[in-house]
């Protein structure tokens, strides 16, 4: 049976896997939000602790009823280049928030092995 354009188009809506340094991300219902008001200070403070230095502007942000990674669930996921997915209910959860900007900051570190993240306590947020 040979898909039909409108069932490809459904299908991209509800969900969306990625492979990044060998996890598997699956985001569902993936949605863009605005930045919340707090968002510009939780990233001085990131870029603070961090001591890296990054382009708040660039960064994307979403939504998503469901994340998970090699089939655990998440509250947030970063996804090159600078797309931040958050967990619905977690948007405005700061060390989640945080966490997921320190990934841009450092452009990765999925294993999470920078000093970094036990500097600024987001190794688990």
């Amino acid at each position: 049976m040979k898909p039909t354009i409108l069932g490809v188009t459904v299908l991209a809506l509800v969900s969306s896997a990625c492979l990044m340094d060998g996890f598997v991300f699956e985001v569902t219902d993936r949605r863009p939000i605005a930045a919340g008001e707090s968002y510009a200070d939780w990233w001085s403070a990131t870029e603070e602790c961090s001591g890296r230095r990054g382009d708040f502007t660039r960064v994307r942000w979403y939504t998503a009823s469901s994340i998970t990674y090699d089939a655990v669930y998440a509250r947030g996921v970063w996804l090159p280049p600078h797309d931040i997915v958050l967990l619905e209910g977690y948007e405005e959860h700061e060390p989640t928030t945080r966490h997921e900007m320190l990934h841009d900051l450092m452009d990765g570190d999925p294993h999470h092995e920078s000093a970094e993240w036990t500097v600024c306590d987001l190794i688990d947020p």
